[in-house]
């Protein structure tokens, strides 16, 4: 019997609020972005790229057959959001947006 195979990678782009620059210390985007990247790693998908700018991050991931692309973005989102929260930034939102093809 064959077997098949198939892989979804998604490329998700995270904007702060407003293009805000939250992430000029380059020392606390690249937290951010090791935050991202386990984030990932712990739902159960693959992070392949996760880099970023002082206002935006990207991720290139490949999909874990456990949760909908919705559910990842959803729950990397509010789970970056009170973590960086907790580290003081009161005021820090992520850009609440959705790309479709």
């Amino acid at each position: 019997m064959s077997q098949s195979l198939f892989q979804c990678y998604m490329h998700l782009v995270f904007s702060t609020k407003k293009r805000r620059p939250f992430f000029q210390a380059r020392d606390f985007r690249k937290t951010v972005l090791r935050y991202l990247h386990g984030s990932c790693s712990q739902l159960g998908n693959t992070p392949l790229i996760v880099e970023g700018y002082v206002e935006h991050a990207h991720i290139l991931v490949r999909m874990g057959k456990k949760m909908t692309a919705p559910e990842l973005v959803g729950e990397i989102k509010e789970s970056s959001s009170k973590w960086i929260k907790d580290l003081g930034l009161d005021h820090f939102y992520w850009q609440p947006r959705i790309w479709g093809i």
